[in-house]
């Protein structure tokens, strides 16, 4: 059976009806734009992958108590946002070296399985797209982490200010300010390096 025409609320129904087609459907319309969302929160693939899994399975086992206050995708992001909060607490007691995390001495932040991949023979790279990329990486992980927060709330996961405001318990204004800042701040990091920040932030 097709799912394509129906709305995430609706096939969300439907998978609590037992149709778990549904899900599947629902799995693969957005696994990709969490994972999108976890990486530019937490700056490493890696990372997010594990984040993606663990957000659909917090929906399986949480699919119950979801109420339709908000729309599935505003419920989802929520998920998602505890998730990267949760990843970002075990990181601060983490004292092993991982492939996702920025190597030791190196001056430009880039990552052990950057490094690694940089020294392997024949490595196709376009340094000014790898520099462009790594400096809007670079310029949304600089971002103080509420302006961070707001930022790819709404930037990568498209949600509404007021959504944004009651997910995190604060005023919309307050919000729109702190957008606002790591508007600013990311247009201005980019500009020192020759760069747009319209051309790279999709």
């Amino acid at each position: 059976m097709a799912f394509t025409g129906e709305s995430d609320e609706q096939l969300f129904e439907r998978y609590r009806r037992g149709e778990v087609k549904a899900f599947e459907t629902l799995y693969e319309r957005h696994k990709r734009a969490v994972f999108r969302f976890a990486c530019r929160y937490l700056g490493s693939e890696g990372l997010a992958e594990d984040v993606m899994q663990d957000v659909f399975i917090k929906i399986v086992r949480n699919a119950a108590a979801w109420e339709g206050r908000s729309s599935f995708t505003t419920w989802m992001y929520a998920i998602t946002r505890n998730q990267c909060l949760d990843e970002q607490r075990k990181l601060a007691h983490r004292r092993h070296a991982s492939l996702d995390a920025p190597a030791d001495g190196d001056p430009e932040g880039r990552t052990l399985h950057e490094l690694t991949a940089d020294q392997q023979p024949g490595a196709e790279r376009d340094s000014s797209a790898r520099e462009a990329m790594e400096r809007v990486r670079q310029a949304i992980a600089n971002l103080p982490e509420e302006q961070r927060e707001v930022f790819v709330l709404r930037q990568t996961a498209n949600i509404k200010f007021k959504d944004i405001a009651a997910m995190l318990d604060i005023p919309e204004n307050t919000v729109k300010s702190r957008m606002r800042y790591a508007l600013e701040s990311i247009r201005a990091e980019l500009d020192r390096h020759g760069f747009r920040w319209e051309d790279f932030m999709v």
